[in-house]
């Protein structure tokens, strides 16, 4: 391991975390929450100036190989040509998701995933979309508010949906039980500050770090999760009870948000106490997880009158892909079904551009989902066609 003793900041760096921390010690009354909020909606307002371009991992390893002299074809290299001058006239960003670095992670050796993050910092500027099940919270908390305190009372939901490359594996921050509260505080929203946007080197180091790279084995757990899928979950053993893809969506809806009837309980606490300034109880507590069951029927009843339309988008598009492949009986679930799936789910609702496989283009722009419809979101397979579009914002 390497020795961090002597490691050595600038006095810029020096004053700038002590200008960091002294703000912190003059507002203990903001809590972590609160201000990684403040941090996610001040990100989010300048990600929005910018068109969004979701490139899905085929994608980024063209425009790789093309970044480092070595282009496949022509089309690749003006690609790569094209939005690095998009990027740098600061007309379009290319954001990365949970499952494209996942994904991009087991492609090449260590020299080779170097030149994938170098391209990744560049055409992205560090920006990220949420995780997952992030979003998933996200969206609720935003359907909850919106319908019970007004439009007025919400951010606009594509603003709440970015982070930052720290961040990409969802939001960690670090406990310190030994020391009073509010120093722990001051601590976790100072290292939300300093961590927020990492110097390259320092992802350089991550990324390079071989023993990262035997931890963390995406392809076998995606093996792991379509075989689940295809045996557990009812691809097969529970066929007879589909009838059509309304009912294949709505039983994928409910499995889904089943599992967030915690989620929507810990909100409505949230909405409770942001409005009152009362802790809630813990028997109050219970009522709110058993009446977000409710509010599951509730949604679910919403989506079955058709009267959801670009609302809980991560929930809508994951289980209408699934639904799909759930109707084809001949089709088993592969592990590259579940990366596409997640690459639709944060690139449809969030981003202009979702550049993506032949196959995957088919199924979302085709009824019975229409997705580039829904979410006006230009899906494209063809690496000229890209070029061409793309052309168009120059």
């Amino acid at each position: 391991m390497e020795d961090i003793s002597d490691t050595t900041i600038s006095k810029e760096e020096e004053a700038l975390f002590l200008q960091i921390m002294d703000y912190h010690k003059q507002h203990p009354e903001i809590s972590l929450k609160y201000y990684l909020k403040y941090r996610v909606v001040e990100l989010g307002e300048e990600v929005l100036q910018y068109k969004r371009v979701y490139l899905d991992t085929k994608f980024w390893i063209f425009l790789r190989d093309a970044s480092i002299g070595n282009a496949e074809k022509a089309d690749h290299q003006q690609l790569y040509d094209l939005i690095t001058k998009l990027v740098n006239e600061k007309k379009i960003l290319c954001p990365i998701s949970q499952a494209i670095f996942m994904e991009l992670w087991k492609k090449g050796d260590a020299s080779m995933r170097l030149a994938t993050f170098k391209l990744i910092e560049n055409f992205s500027k560090g920006i990220t979309i949420q995780t997952e099940h992030e979003r998933r919270a996200t969206e609720i908390g935003h359907f909850l508010k919106q319908d019970i305190l007004g439009e007025d009372s919400v951010y606009p939901l594509e603003q709440l949906v970015w982070t930052t490359i720290s961040y990409v594996l969802g939001f960690r921050y670090f406990t310190y039980d030994a020391i009073p509260q509010e120093q722990a505080l001051l601590i976790q929203k100072g290292f939300i500050d300093v961590s927020w946007m990492p110097p390259l080197e320092e992802l350089e180091a991550f990324i390079s770090d071989e023993s990262l790279f035997e931890i963390m084995n995406p392809k076998k757990d995606m093996e792991i999760l379509a075989d689940k899928r295809n045996r557990n979950q009812g691809k097969f053993g529970h066929a007879h009870e589909i009838r059509s893809y309304q009912d294949a969506f709505m039983k994928e809806l409910a499995g889904i948000l089943n599992l967030y009837e915690q989620t929507i309980a810990d909100i409505q606490c949230e909405m409770y106490q942001s409005k009152t300034g009362e802790t809630v109880s813990d028997e109050d507590k219970k009522f709110l997880l058993s009446s977000s069951i409710k509010f599951v029927d509730l949604i679910l009843s919403r989506f079955g009158k058709d009267t959801i339309s670009t609302q809980l988008p991560t929930f809508r598009v994951g289980a209408a892909i699934s639904a799909i492949i759930r109707l084809d009986t001949k089709r088993k679930y592969k592990p590259n079904d579940l990366y596409d799936i997640e690459h639709a789910r944060a690139a449809l609702p969030y981003f202009d551009y979702f550049l993506t496989e032949r196959s995957l283009k088919n199924l979302i722009t085709k009824k019975p989902l229409n997705f580039n419809e829904i979410y006006s979101t230009q899906v494209i397979s063809d690496e000229g066609e890209a070029v061409e579009e793309l052309s168009k914002l120059l």
